[in-house]
């Protein structure tokens, strides 16, 4: 009986009016916390492993929001316990707990307290009751602009783990999406960003750090990761960082230029920054200027340089420094060229792009007696590429996509040379002159996956590349022509889906 009431439940949520797919404005609402909690509240309640016998003792771990939006992920843990309440299987510990539900702080003061005597019959050691599983959830969001409307999709994942084996016992996962014709930028800054525009210390946080913060909290990892909507608001702190002579906010903006985030990309002013932050003793600058320095980007490769700005990073302790000055000292700074390079480079200056495209494999990885470097690998990509080369473009327009090798990152670009790829060079010319063995096999094989890497960035679109199924279809299905079997699977899923 209670199991179709759950059912019934469930279906009605599905059903709600407030729960359509499609919203009007950019931010989640009360009620939409309200339903995914439910809906994830429920799914556990008629999962498998609420089959077992016995009460479950849980915690509740971290409900993290990594989306680009405000949401009150406290307010939602707490709608998530409110479903299983009336479930006696579970039980809720408050000994443990991360941000979703705090423990009690009197936890602490009873443990001490176990040691006197007034408290050791009643309250006695060893009866703190440790909990077995751990449900933590997160939310995140991608946000595109199709012609003038943003598309906003927000991600919801549950996850109850085992803390004894490790094992996931139970998931769950919902999406919702909205459509607003603008995004609004408060709701996109925490209370750091908005301390660091205005000049605002924090309590005893002062203003330098204020900004050092709100940067930590937008940039994590790749700095062309930042999301499209927050760029501006990185870039903004980053400069006012920079007026406050912080070594992290140079590196930071060095960063945005050095791979034209928000910013026109721009080589020589990433250079200027990165050795401000390097001279304050910043190691991950250093280590960037090194890695510059090694792949002439907006210099000439310079490996003496490069090893001395790896070493300092490594004296700062940075192991990724050790590792880089190790591997530079390895290298020959006079290349001693093998047989095989020394026959691309001369089929490469009679224009034949196969081998201007093999030449650029190994300088991109430092094969054949070469020195890596990734600014003369996209020298011969782009000779190839010029040539009729289908793998010199297709490898191009994955650099683009990238932002690879000092190429400025932009979805616009790789799909111009994956079409040129795909559609308009024939895997003849490109090997017409090619006396290199597989030559048209390579080239089909190049075209082919082109083609399938075509339809697959029309499907999922991105903020300066529209969302465009008819035409990842096409790309699909001329990949599949080709005999790329997942062309082929692809195409038959994307069009269920339109279907």
């Amino acid at each position: 009986m209670r199991k179709s009431f759950y059912f019934v439940m469930l279906f009605c949520v599905l059903l709600h009016p407030l729960y359509a797919q499609i919203q009007n404005t950019a931010l989640l609402t009360q009620s939409d916390l309200e339903q995914v909690s439910q809906l994830a509240g429920l799914d556990l309640l008629q999962s498998n492993f609420l089959e077992s016998q016995g009460k479950k003792v849980f915690m509740l771990s971290d409900f993290n929001n990594i989306s680009d939006f405000n949401a009150d992920m406290p307010f939602m843990a707490r709608l998530f316990l409110a479903t299983l309440k009336e479930n006696k299987n579970f039980v809720l510990s408050g000994a443990i707990a991360s941000n979703a539900f705090n423990a009690d702080p009197m936890l602490d003061k009873i443990r001490q307290m176990r040691n006197n005597k007034e408290f050791a019959d009643s309250i006695p050691k060893g009866s703190l009751i440790t909990p077995q599983y751990s449900i933590s959830a997160r939310l995140s969001s991608n946000t595109r602009l199709q012609k003038d409307t943003y598309i906003i999709e927000y991600h919801f994942i549950f996850t109850l783990l085992d803390l004894k084996s490790g094992l996931v016992e139970w998931d769950f996962t919902h999406n919702i999406t909205k459509l607003s014709k603008e995004l609004p930028s408060e709701s996109l800054e925490s209370q750091y960003g908005i301390a660091c525009k205005n000049d605002q210390n924090i309590g005893d946080t002062h203003l330098k750090e204020v900004c050092e913060i709100a940067i930590s909290e937008l940039w994590e990892g790749n700095v062309q990761d930042i999301a499209e909507s927050r760029r501006g608001l990185m870039l903004s702190y980053a400069q006012k960082a920079v007026k406050l002579e912080s070594a992290f906010g140079y590196r930071a903006l060095a960063s945005l230029y050095r791979f034209g985030v928000g910013v026109k990309q721009d080589m020589q002013k990433a250079l200027q920054l990165y050795a401000k932050a390097c001279e304050s003793n910043d190691s991950a600058s250093c280590y960037n200027l090194a890695l510059m320095a090694q792949n002439a980007q907006g210099m000439k490769q310079d490996l003496a340089q490069a090893k001395a700005y790896a070493g300092k990073a490594c004296d700062l302790q940075m192991n990724a420094g050790c590792r880089l000055l190790e591997s530079l000292e390895k290298a020959k700074a006079v290349e001693k060229l093998d047989e095989r390079v020394l026959e691309l480079q001369e089929q490469c200056e009679k224009n034949i792009p196969s081998a201007c495209n093999d030449l650029s494999f190994s300088y991109y990885h430092g094969l054949n007696g070469v020195v890596k470097n990734d600014a003369i690998a996209v020298e011969f990509m782009q000779k190839s590429c010029s040539f009729g080369g289908i793998g010199g473009c297709y490898h191009l327009g994955l650099w683009y996509s990238g932002g690879y090798g000092g190429l400025q990152k932009s979805n616009q670009k790789a799909i111009e040379h994956f079409v040129k790829s795909c559609d308009e060079l024939q895997v003849k010319e490109a090997c017409k002159d090619s006396s290199l063995t597989q030559c048209q096999n390579n080239e089909q094989n190049y075209k082919s996956v082109a083609c399938q890497t075509i339809g697959a960035f029309y499907e999922q679109g991105g903020t300066d590349l529209p969302q465009n199924t008819s035409k990842a279809l096409k790309y699909y299905q001329k990949a599949c022509d080709m005999g790329l079997e997942l062309a082929c699977r692809n195409f038959e899923s994307l069009k269920a889906k339109t279907q």
